[in-house]
């Protein structure tokens, strides 16, 4: 039998008091837990992204994910530290790739990076907003510099310059070779891998001449973008996007293309890669490029997937132009390009408007 002069009932203050701690420790414990799958979550979709998925929310959880990624490197200069979108982009090429590591660790510890992150860039700076198109090649490139021309834009894509309106002004590399854009593919070819590096690290980014350039697609872009955006700070990216393993399918055909990221110094090939491979590089620079460009600078398109008015708004918005309704309610985008591999075939010549 309990001695009732020696227990005393606790206050009902206190066994409140007590509740309440236990139901506050309970409910941090479930919080941290929760907080643990959803960085698993989040790592994941990192992992397995894909064209569609980035078309859809493409903020947010990437770069949130890659902001805690950090990765200490021997640079040449010394020791590197690479961080957030940098040291995700080389792990992930690097993965797959030495030689593609090794190219990117270059640019993003070269001296043009390091410039660049002193706030002092290398060469001269334009105040244009031009257009950079740094998806790859077999992306629908060909069209979308052919549909913004519909926009009143002169765009370069590789040897074809369009002037406004579906006009090819030429088709012979002279426009390529005259505005100063093969500077950026001539340090690549033929030379020794810290030449190349050299040579583009002293480029200051910005053609030679750009008054007939309102946008650029393909070469020099889709693999020297990180080198334009040093002389075009004011750019508008337009990254075009594909299911990679579609892409790496459809492009392997090219094989002495370039592979898929920025500076393939070392005469890198895409015919070095396999299908798996080339995919898993063609993800990541899609990837560098959605987490270091900020929203308001960078669209998203995937001709393979997305409607007419849905693609023609994008571009007019990455334009910088007010909405045209002619185009977006009665006009197909032209999903091929009349001029291919320098043939041209006028069945796809001109829009199709509905009036």
């Amino acid at each position: 039998m309990v001695d009732s002069r020696r227990w005393r009932r606790p206050p009902t203050s206190a066994l409140l008091i007590f509740v309440v701690l236990v139901s506050l420790l309970f409910f941090s414990w479930r919080l941290s837990k929760g907080q643990s799958a959803g960085s698993r979550t989040e790592f994941e979709f990192n992992v397995s992204y894909n064209a569609s998925t980035a078309a859809e929310d493409p903020w947010g959880r990437i770069l949130e994910n890659d902001n805690s990624d950090l990765v200490e490197v021997d640079g040449p200069e010394g020791v590197c530290i690479l961080e957030g979108c940098d040291a995700s982009y080389y792990r992930r090429v690097q993965a797959v790739s030495e030689k593609a590591g090794r190219n990117v660790k270059r640019m993003l510890c070269g001296e043009a990076a390091r410039e660049m992150r002193a706030n002092r860039p290398v060469g001269n700076i334009s105040k244009k907003r031009i257009i950079i198109g740094v998806g790859q090649g077999t992306t629908g490139t060909q069209t979308l510099a052919y549909g913004l021309s519909f926009l009143g834009l002169k765009v370069l894509h590789f040897q074809q310059h369009w002037h406004p309106f579906g006009v090819m002004h030429d088709s012979d590399r002279s426009t390529f070779i005259t505005t100063g854009a093969s500077q950026f593919f001539g340090q690549v070819s033929n030379r020794e891998f810290e030449e190349c590096h050299r040579g583009l690290d002293r480029l200051d980014g910005t053609l030679k001449d750009d008054r007939d350039i309102d946008a650029l697609f393909d070469v020099p872009s889709a693999n020297f973008g990180w080198d334009l955006l040093r002389g075009y700070p004011n750019a508008h990216i337009i990254l075009s996007l594909r299911e990679p393993r579609s892409w790496a399918a459809s492009r392997l055909h090219h094989a002495i293309s370039a592979p898929p990221y920025q500076r393939p110094c070392d005469r890198d090939f895409l015919a070095n890669y396999t299908e798996e491979g080339a995919a898993e590089v063609f993800d990541a620079n899609n990837q560098y490029w959605i987490c270091r460009i900020p929203r308001e600078k960078l669209t998203l398109v995937n001709v393979f997937e997305e409607n007419s008015p849905t693609i023609w708004t994008k571009l007019i918005i990455a334009a910088g132009q007010n909405v045209n309704w002619t185009l977006i309610e009665n006009c197909d985008f032209p999903k091929v390009s009349p001029w291919y591999q320098n043939q041209y075939n006028p069945e796809f010549d001109g829009l199709n408007c509905s009036s």
